[in-house]
């Protein structure tokens, strides 16, 4: 039996993990995205749906990257931060800053 090139099939994939993840450069970026949440102005509906519809493809791609990980309690802890840190960067007024106390008491527990 011929072996088989799988090299174009590999490429055709699509790349969530970059080559440069580690546990600590995600849960900096999380916190990263956390503080960005943080400082939303969720008064102003024109400048917070861009920075809504930036930040949340961001914290899909940060939740995707993270499951690719090895497994490790801190590893868990990022993942159970990845849903209230969409949230968190959402113009709502009220699920906005729940989520992002949240995200951060998650965070808070990878320390």
């Amino acid at each position: 039996m011929k072996p088989r090139n799988l090299l174009p099939l590999l490429l055709a994939l699509p790349l969530t993990v970059q080559a440069d993840d580690t546990l600590a450069s995600l849960d900096s970026e999380a916190r990263g995205l956390l503080a960005q949440g943080r400082s939303m102005n969720r008064h102003d509906p024109g400048s917070c749906g861009q920075r809504m519809r930036a930040l949340q493809p961001q914290t899909r791609q940060l939740e995707a990257r993270a499951k690719a990980l090895p497994e490790s309690p801190n590893k868990f802890w990022l993942g159970v931060a990845a849903s209230p840190l969409y949230l968190c960067v959402s113009c709502h007024r009220q699920l906005g800053p729940e989520n992002c106390g949240h995200a951060a008491e998650s965070l808070g527990h990878s320390d």
